[in-house]
């Protein structure tokens, strides 16, 4: 049996890491220096960067997808290719995706209504 193939290749943990050492900053600028004008969408950007930290380690620790394109294939190897069902799995990435897009719209929308005058006929008045 080849060893070399056997041993896991250490460089597929090398985004994980990098992506964990830029999360903890960006996590806690938005939690301690988010400046006045943005404290009306910072729950929003809280949950945004909360989808992508776990987007990430779904997709960096549990799945590890391995993309086959001459087959348009997706091949797991993470820790939960066992654990769950491949549509279990799948179910909570696009959870996570959906989740992720929805709230960077609410994000945008509420950011948007704020730059509107009051005048404005783009203006949306509460019901």
């Amino acid at each position: 049996m080849n060893n070399s193939a056997s041993r896991k290749d250490s460089s597929l943990f090398l985004p994980l890491e990098i992506s964990c050492f830029i999360h903890v900053p960006a996590l806690f600028c938005l939690l301690r220096a988010t400046p006045p004008q943005q404290r009306e969408i910072k729950t929003n950007l809280a949950l945004v960067q909360i989808c992508v930290i776990l987007i990430d380690v779904l997709n960096s620790v549990l799945f590890e997808p391995l993309f086959v394109a001459e087959e348009l294939l997706i091949y797991l190897r993470g820790a939960a290719r066992h654990a769950m069902p491949v549509p279990v799995a799948l179910g909570l990435f696009a959870l996570g995706i959906g989740t992720l897009v929805i709230s960077t719209f609410i994000c945008t929308i509420i950011r948007h209504q704020t730059m509107m005058a009051e005048s404005s006929r783009f203006k949306m008045r509460k019901v």
